[in-house]
């Protein structure tokens, strides 16, 4: 499904009793909804996409907006987990151990250089894109 929304929105959410919200970074649940890590932040009520379906639990209903559509938010690769990583549109690309976290602009950190959590002495670096290794 394609929306027509302002494109500094970047993530979707569906909260039980208030629907789907649209946000500039990425929310974090709470007892029983999805909030930003501050009121700076820009959110906006998707009620006017009516054709978008509730979902089965407001937990897993994170999603990133990707060009106007809704795409389920992957799961953050845990620590020590194997990524491929790299920058921008650059196609050399790199394999590293996830530090099982993200920066504030989502980008996510890895420990440099090969290392592990416990090779790299706690240096880590962010990437803007990864997947995982299988």
């Amino acid at each position: 499904m394609k929306l027509k929304i302002d494109p500094s929105l970047k993530f979707a959410a569906y909260d039980e009793p208030k629907g789907w919200w649209a946000y500039e970074v990425r929310p974090a649940p709470k007892t029983n909804e999805w909030r930003q890590p501050s009121a700076e932040y820009r959110n906006e009520s998707l009620g006017a996409f009516i054709n978008l379906p509730p979902s089965t639990y407001w937990r897993n209903s994170l999603h990133k907006i990707i060009d106007g559509c809704l795409i389920p938010y992957r799961q953050i690769p845990t620590d020590g987990q194997r990524v491929e990583v790299w920058r921008g549109d650059s196609q050399i690309r790199e394999n590293r151990y996830s530090a099982g976290k993200l920066n504030q602009i989502d980008h996510l950190y890895c420990y440099t250089d090969g290392g592990t959590k416990w090779s790299s002495n706690g240096s880590i670096s962010a990437w803007e894109h990864w997947r995982e290794v299988e």
